[in-house]
């Protein structure tokens, strides 16, 4: 870690350098979350940082905050008045903080109270630059002079958002809309606190605060018993300033929507009472459209989009609206002129026609989307996805990030109907993504990256940073800002002392941390259900230990390694993902290791051919076929393998108890695990691996977090290489052993959880590194990688196994 000093010294040689280069462009704002009113996360400003010269992106600063900062700065630039530039924080603790945008000393601070909760929020900027708007845990939004940060008080300032902060969550940023006649809207929403576990706290309700900020004025759109147009209190009197329902919060990191071309605003609701389709007032697990100024038709939106099945979301605690709705647009040629895509903890991306959002004329419909399918890389979403238009070919684009990776899809006709159509997959995962000047951004835990967003190639990283949670990161004027669980900031600009490299695409020098999908997957494609390999630990999980202040708050990438990281309150690690993913389903880099093992073992069982079409020139071949014709493993479908695919749990178990010819055994008084029904296609070898002693489940707060209930398994989630080294250490009862001379590997540490399992699988020979002496433990291991490693396994005399 580099000292204060020298923090310092490249901080000033990259200042002079940004300033020397800030002629040649036109300086802008960053004025809320994901940049722009429909919270795209495409910062089309941005001239500084290219795709030819990101790789030159150096740390110019890093500083410590009094508290987390959940979200992402604000920006205001400040050169026409000879100032400096200022960055807006919102902390956990309810402080606004206001920054030199260029060393991160701090310039001012505000803190209305310190409790009782917290809150997620971030800033927004008022659009003449004089104020910054931000939440604090008193209920209310305040406004501060941007420069000095005194509040304004008086008419109507601070703006109530909330009569019930104990229990009323702000856990959106604001947003900040200017309408087609020029009227200026902020925009507050609620939800609730996610304790006591499990569930959601309290009398709570989900609700759009409008304000206007000519007037003062401000409406409340209440997603629960949308007839009553008040803030609730609790235990109020209901049908007047209360209601008898609970929940339907308001949780999407930018809350709220506005698109210019329909002249609405959009939020999505999470799990709540839905009555809509029998004209009541209830909106849970919707996606609403409602006029600029938050208003509604006597209670009744202007529009609305319920998923068919918001019954089961409902019950499995799936949120639709755990991400937002994005506007994407529409190709040319195509029937639909306004369209958006809504996902959320179910997984699915849902592609909807804004003209008329459930196809059926009007609020109060269920159904009616214009294509539902799979996210590429599985699992629930809950950061807020990128938009982006190609300017080389005009093709849309929109980037998804959750613990599982982060994917790449076009938007495309089929006819004159858009369709959407998966492109590539990094299996790492991360938090909400951004797009500034063709350069798409994210970050994980401990490492923040620069990826081509045509080929989602790498082009920069950077590992110095700490965990990651909510945080998400934001470019301004040739400047990459990114928080993190340390309560640090960090702040990138070129360095001129280094050559700009001419790339095109990817660098001669970076490998794509991608697998590219040039079809759509079909739904028997996606990683969530082939039958081989998986990700069970012999042993419980650990909880998802939030690192958020006061309560856990929902995660995307995560902390604790063995435990999968949930889709609410979580911080695993399961999810980071390869740098070493191949660039086609049937080739592997070249600096990536040809096996995970050492060596290939003669096989023993009887090969045959296999039917599979994307295992050519695939090293692991030899151990599938054996595996295949064993019938340990089987494909996505008939003639594809899908190598490069993440391991699922339920793949593990069926290879564990089928490979090692373990006996059928599922219990009599019915399933162990509430989320692996009798009905589910490896139930039978989940409970025979559970009874043997080798699979388990899960914490009741991972289940949780994860949305179903205690006892759980989680059977769709992906396996690291850590955990795998466990399982396989186990498997083949290899006695734990540890250098003597140290660790082998620069980033497994004797306090890691599997340092032991590691260096033992290593020792004999089962799993090896990378060339750059690091064994990324944090890694999902792919499909064939898992075939390889437990055919080895497999082949390991029974004297030395435990089972």
């Amino acid at each position: 870690m580099p000292t204060k000093r020298a923090w310092l010294s490249v901080a000033i040689l990259t200042i002079a350098i940004l300033l020397l280069t800030a002629n040649a462009t036109q300086a802008y704002d960053w004025p809320q979350f994901n940049f722009d009113n429909q919270h795209s996360g495409n910062d089309s400003a941005e001239t500084l940082i290219t795709i030819n010269n990101v790789a030159n992106l150096r740390p110019v600063f890093r500083v410590h905050l009094p508290a987390k900062v959940a979200g992402a700065p604000v920006y205001l630039d400040r050169s026409a008045a000879g100032s400096s530039d200022l960055l807006y924080v919102t902390t956990e603790d309810g402080s606004t903080l206001a920054l030199d945008a260029r060393s991160g000393a701090q310039v001012w601070a505000q803190q209305p109270v310190s409790g009782p909760q917290f809150t997620t929020s971030s800033p927004a900027l008022d659009p003449s630059g004089a104020y910054v708007y931000s939440y604090g845990l008193d209920g209310y939004v305040h406004k501060y002079a941007s420069a000095s940060g005194t509040e304004l008080i008086g008419s109507g300032w601070p703006e109530t958002v909330t009569l019930k902060p104990d229990v009323e969550k702000e856990s959106s940023s604001l947003a900040i809309a200017t309408n087609v006649s020029g009227t200026v809207y902020l925009y507050a929403t609620t939800a609730g606190y996610p304790l006591p576990e499990p569930g959601d706290a309290g009398d709570y309700q989900g609700h759009i605060t409008t304000i206007n900020l000519s007037t003062g004025s401000q409406s409340v759109f209440n997603s629960l018993c949308s007839d009553l147009t008040v803030h609730f209190v609790e235990s109020g009197t209901i049908g007047f300033n209360d209601c008898g329902q609970t929940r339907s919060g308001i949780w999407a990191r930018p809350g709220v929507v506005y698109d210019p071309d329909t002249d609405r605003i959009y939020i999505t609701t999470g799990n709540g009472d839905y009555s809509g389709n029998t004209g009541g007032y209830d909106w849970g697990d919707s996606i609403l459209a409602l006029n600029p100024d938050g208003s509604s038709v006597n209670g009744v939106p202007l529009d609305s989009y319920t998923p068919s099945n918001y019954q089961q979301l409902q019950g499995q605690d799936l949120d639709v609206g755990s991400s937002n709705l994005a506007i994407v647009p529409s190709p040319a040629g195509s029937s639909y002129a306004h369209i958006g895509v809504q996902t959320g903890k179910e997984g699915k991306i849902y592609l909807i026609d804004l003209d008329d959002m459930s196809g059926q004329g009007g609020p109060g419909y269920t159904g009616g989307e214009l294509e539902r399918i799979d996210i590429p890389q599985s699992y629930g979403v809950l950061p807020s996805p990128a938009i982006w238009t190609n300017p080389a070919d005009g093709s849309g684009w929109l980037f998804y990030a959750n613990d599982l990776g982060i994917s790449g899809t076009r938007i495309r006709l089929n006819g004159a109907t858009p369709i959407l159509v998966p492109r590539w997959v990094n299996y790492s995962g991360g938090t909400s993504p951004i797009i500034a000047n063709g350069v798409l951004y994210y970050a994980h835990n401990g490492e923040i990256q620069a990826l081509d967003p045509t080929s989602g190639g790498l082009l920069w990283s950077d590992n110095s940073i700490g965990n990651i949670h909510w945080q998400s990161p934001m470019v301004a004027n040739g400047v990459l800002y990114i928080a993190d669980e340390s309560a640090q900031l960090t702040a990138y600009a070129l360095a001129a002392t280094t050559p700009t490299p001419t790339v095109s695409g990817t660098p001669p020098t970076a490998t794509p941390t991608r697998t590219p999908l040039d079809t759509p997957l079909p739904p028997s494609a996606t990683p969530t259900h082939p039958t081989d390999t998986a990700t069970s630990t012999p042993t419980p999980a650990p909880t998802h230990t939030s690192t958020s202040t006061p309560t856990p708050a929902p995660t995307h990438t995560s902390t604790s390694t063995p435990t999968p990281a949930p889709t609410q309150s979580a911080t695993s690690t399961l999810t980071p993902a390869p740098t070493n993913t191949p660039t086609s389903l049937t080739q592997i880099p070249t600096n990536t290791p040809t096996s995970l093992l050492t060596q290939t073992p003669t096989s023993t069982l009887t090969p045959c051919a296999d039917p599979f079409v994307d295992l050519a020139g695939n090293p692991f071949r030899p151990a599938i076929d054996s595996l295949y014709c064993g019938g340990v493993v089987s494909g996505a479908d008939p003639t594809h393998y899908l190598p490069t695919a993440p391991a699922s749990r339920s793949q593990f178990a069926k290879m564990v108890v089928v490979g090692f010819g373990l006996a059928i055994s599922t219990p009599p008084a019915g399933p162990t695990f509430s989320d692996v029904p009798p009905s589910y296609y490896a139930y039978a070898y989940i409970e025979s691996g559970y009874a043997a002693g080798i699979l388990s489940g899960f914490d009741p707060s991972s289940c949780a977090a994860a949305g179903v209930a205690y006892p759980c398994y989680l059977p769709n989630l992906a396996i690291t290489r850590g955990q795998l080294a466990r399982l396989v250490v186990n498997a083949a009862g290899y006695p734990l052993t540890t250098p003597s001379g140290g660790q082998t590997f620069s980033d497994v540490p004797p306090q890691n959880t599997f340092f032991a399992y590691i260096e033992t699988a290593y020792q004999h020979g089962v799993v090896n590194g990378y060339p750059d002496r690091r064994f990324r433990p944090n890694v999902a291991v792919r499909r064939d990688e898992m075939a390889q490693i437990v055919y080895t396994a497999i082949r390991t005399p029974a004297s030395r196994r435990h089972i």
